[in-house]
């Protein structure tokens, strides 16, 4: 495969800037030209070398990208005219070349690598190169840009999350997303009811139990002795039995639990007040399923430009799709349910 050519890079990267720029200072008639005459000289500069860009009050930026015009031409520029300003960087150095123009502007406030965390559990993280405030009243008028450099963008989800909250987002030199696939699985378990929890967690890793079943403790002994224990969810997964029921504190009930022990069932004691995190604690460690309920990371895109924590179990394995199964408890607001899907997780509510 060829390199890919530099002088073509940098034709695509100045049209791409061209137009962010243009669209966001539309530039007034003195300002597409520089031009300085007078009876003992004339001074122009070719446009496709140096390109002109508009700056706030009627200023101008003169983008020298090679380093070409000579110290004392500059210095002629600053005398016969102080509001120019010349930018010695080149749009192939994104970052750089933005935070050169953005500082010659003449922008009410620019601040570079800003982060802002929206919710709190949910938290969601947004990052972005650069915040530009163009004017003074650009928060009151809710007109405030976030500017990436980089070449991966927002998901859509987060750019119109955004721009309800006041954002305009901009990011001239990325490339369209690729199609998602699936990655993962979301499992949200919303209802109160022990039974329902129970249930929404098999199922999540592809287990359909028997509800209130009786079994025969002693049936494959034959020694004449029948004892029937009813179990309020009974399934076998990888060669084991597990037997889970809820405990009312009567000892008689937990010498039977014991018993089933011994003839090798595993078994999951509930009590009455366990909610979702102690029933899935419970039943992920009786099933040996590494599981902790905390704050955790959901790793959609190592370069990404934001970041999601929240509260919920992380299983992870072979298994499991690639991303693994997340099963969270909380309410969930359409945003953080849509960058889920977009990000390829099946999303599942019980």
């Amino acid at each position: 495969m060829e390199p890919p050519n530099t002088e073509d890079s940098e034709q695509v990267a100045d049209v791409q800037f061209r137009q962010f720029w243009d669209k966001m200072l539309p530039p007034s008639v003195d300002q597409k030209s520089i031009i300085f005459q007078s009876s003992l000289y004339s001074l122009t500069f070719d446009p496709q070398r140096y390109p002109i860009y508009a700056a706030m009050n009627n200023g101008k930026i003169l983008v020298d990208k090679n380093v070409s015009i000579p110290p004392l031409v500059k210095s002629l520029i600053s005398e016969k005219d102080p509001s120019i300003r010349i930018v010695s960087e080149s749009p192939l150095n994104r970052k750089r070349f933005l935070s050169a123009m953005f500082n010659s502007a003449g922008f009410y406030s620019v601040e570079e690598n800003f982060s802002m965390d929206f919710g709190s559990d949910p938290r969601l993280t947004i990052h972005s190169d650069f915040k530009i405030e163009k004017a003074p009243e650009s928060v009151f008028n809710q007109d405030i840009l976030l500017m990436n450099a980089g070449l991966n963008s927002f998901p859509i989800v987060i750019s119109e999350f955004l721009k309800k909250e006041g954002f305009v987002v901009k990011e001239p030199f990325s490339s369209p997303k690729p199609v998602t696939f699936t990655t993962g699985r979301l499992l949200q378990v919303t209802s109160k009811i022990q039974s329902d929890i129970i249930d929404a967690l098999l199922s999540s890793i592809s287990i359909v139990p028997d509800k209130d079943r009786t079994l025969d403790v002693f049936a494959a002994d034959n020694n004449g002795i029948f004892l029937s224990v009813k179990a309020e969810r009974y399934f076998e997964h990888e060669g084991r039995r597990y037997f889970v029921t809820n405990f009312d504190g009567d000892p008689v009930t937990y010498t039977l639990y014991r018993i089933l022990e011994t003839k090798g069932y595993r078994v999951v004691i509930l009590e009455a007040k366990d909610d979702f995190r102690k029933v899935s604690e419970k039943l992920l460690n009786g099933l040996r399923i590494p599981g902790i309920y905390a704050q955790h990371e959901i790793n959609f895109d190592q370069k990404a430009n934001f970041s999601l924590h929240m509260t919920g179990i992380k299983l992870e394995s072979p298994d499991y799709p690639g991303a693994g199964i997340f099963l969270t408890n909380l309410e969930l607001d359409r945003v953080i349910l849509d960058l889920f899907s977009e990000n390829g997780y099946i999303i599942v509510t019980k």
